[in-house]
């Protein structure tokens, strides 16, 4: 049986910081409300997707850039 995700793709809250370029409580913040999964089986071993981290930051871009007609 294959995992659901590639375990390279795993990376630590502060490594998903840097990329999002955010601060801990923000990144904390955006996992609560549910825009990036938190994955493990306690609090204290909690791993995150990079590639997730990747897809949010290219939505937010793609929201910042989008142009507003009236």
């Amino acid at each position: 049986m294959a995992p659901l995700f590639d375990l390279s793709d795993r990376i630590a809250w502060d490594q998903a910081c840097r990329i999002i370029g955010c601060s801990r409580s923000t990144f904390f913040r955006l996992v609560s409300q549910g825009h990036i999964t938190a994955y493990g089986a306690t609090d204290r071993n909690r791993f995150y997707l990079r590639s997730e981290c990747r897809e949010y930051l290219e939505a937010k871009n793609k929201r910042k850039n989008k142009k507003i007609d009236f």
